[in-house]
């Protein structure tokens, strides 16, 4: 189809200039009204190759006009663009449910409105509405597996060795602890016994003092055995 002639519908005589401007550069003829109420009557006698219809307007909106034109038993009623600041899918659904074709978002380029009156042209205009989108899902962060190193081996404490036993370097039993032990205590004794001899009882005669010392280291060697195994 060769749009000629456009019929603005808009409150707004600024918003009506500023099309019209664009539409006569692009050798499209305008004729303007200023209500819904005004586009009724004016369709009664003439009809335009295209509607541009604003939204918001007082007394009967875009929406409720353009359900009007489009129902009525008309040849072909004429295709409407509705233009508005809002351009939620709310207001294009409206749009679309009153039976226009197209829709430009104020304020729009020329490149837009000349995609509008192409696709007019064409006979394949369309309101197309925002995709929908599928929220992402949520990213779960992967865990961080930290490997705790093996635990350190506890040192390991070197044995006390007796210093009779380091000497032999080897294993010494409990009889042969026993014969050093008496040994060593019979060494101390007669040591002992010679000093009682010497010192403390000089008056004795030796023989009974040697044989009192034998007794007593005797008796002390043994204790001293005894004492020393346990």
């Amino acid at each position: 189809m060769n749009i000629k002639k456009a019929l603005v519908v808009d409150d707004s005589r600024v918003a009506h200039l500023t099309l019209r401007k664009l539409l006569l550069e692009r050798g499209v003829e305008v004729d303007w009204v200023g209500s819904g109420e005004e586009c009724i009557k004016y369709l009664d006698t003439r009809k335009p190759d295209i509607i541009f219809m604003d939204v918001m307007m007082p007394g009967m909106d875009g929406f409720e006009t353009s359900r009007i034109v489009t129902g009525q038993k008309l040849q072909g009623p004429p295709p409407i663009v509705m233009c508005s600041a809002n351009a939620t899918d709310e207001d294009k659904r409206d749009a679309r449910e009153s039976g226009a074709v197209g829709f430009l978002s104020k304020p729009y380029t020329p490149e837009q409105l000349d995609e509008v009156l192409r696709m007019v042209g064409a006979g394949v205009a369309a309101i197309a509405m925002e995709a929908a989108v599928t929220p992402a899902a949520p990213v779960i962060p992967t865990p961080v597996v930290v490997e705790k190193a093996p635990p350190a081996p506890l040192p390991t404490a070197a044995p006390i060795i007796a210093p009779a036993v380091a000497t032999a370097g080897a294993t010494v039993s409990t009889t042969e602890v026993e014969q050093i032990a008496e040994r060593t205590a019979w060494a101390a004794a007669e040591k002992v016994s010679r000093d009682l001899v010497q010192e403390l009882v000089p008056s004795l005669a030796r023989e009974i003092a040697l044989q009192t010392a034998r007794g007593v280291a005797e008796d002390l060697g043994r204790r001293a055995a005894h004492a020393a195994v346990r």
